[in-house]
């Protein structure tokens, strides 16, 4: 099983230079509003992240705080999903501390699909910000009813919209990582008799 994972962004840049230079749409991929399934919203793009790229990562867990702003849905953490968190970043990118709200906005710029884009039972809408190590991240749901494909996307989501910030903006970096095994996230998500299932946080009404 893959996880999609499609930044609203390179599309959108990839297109925009297709008209100009007159090229036809062949070879790029684009996502299309299906009658049956709401589209994902438009966003401004956002070229570079706010830290140096080539800064290694900490080597200490990175302190990790939740909040919930969402009117819509709440989300119960495990106990040990935050230090779990905290370490898993903390071996991968150079930052100190992350604050995840969850929330109701649809503009959010980046999105996790469950099983994939095409025929999405979930769908979780992410981005972060900050500077110097310090990240404020948001989550929203976008599509999909509380179980096992909403909680997977929401997790996934919040850790794509890290590893997002921390990327190389580049061409060839975007079109070698369109698509991922749901392992790359694990211990926060594992499979479970052939279904994977968030060992972070369960989302609900």
């Amino acid at each position: 099983m893959e996880i999609r994972l499609k930044s609203l962004l390179y599309p959108a840049l990839l297109i925009a230079m297709a008209a100009i230079i007159g090229l036809g749409a062949s070879g790029i991929q684009t996502s299309r509003a299906q009658p049956d399934k709401p589209p994902l919203p438009s966003v401004e793009p956002r070229l570079f992240p706010t830290d140096a790229p080539d800064a290694k990562p900490t080597a200490h867990p990175v302190s990790v705080t939740v909040g919930d702003n969402s009117p819509t849905w709440n989300w119960i953490w495990q106990p040990i999903c935050e230090p779990m968190l905290g370490t898993y970043l903390g071996k991968r990118y150079p930052m100190r501390s992350v604050q995840v709200d969850l929330v109701d906005d649809a503009s959010l710029s980046l999105g996790v699909a469950v099983p994939d884009m095409g025929v999405a039972q979930a769908i979780a809408q992410s981005d972060c910000e900050g500077a110097n190590g310090e990240l404020f991240c948001t989550v929203t749901v976008s599509v999909g009813d509380p179980g096992d494909p909403l909680d997977v996307a929401v997790t996934a989501a919040m850790v794509y919209a890290i590893d997002e910030f921390h990327r190389v903006k580049t061409r060839q970096e975007w079109e070698s990582t369109d698509a991922w095994d749901w392992s790359i996230f694990a211990p926060l998500i594992g499979e479970v008799d052939g279904v994977w299932e968030s060992a972070c946080l369960e989302v609900t009404r």
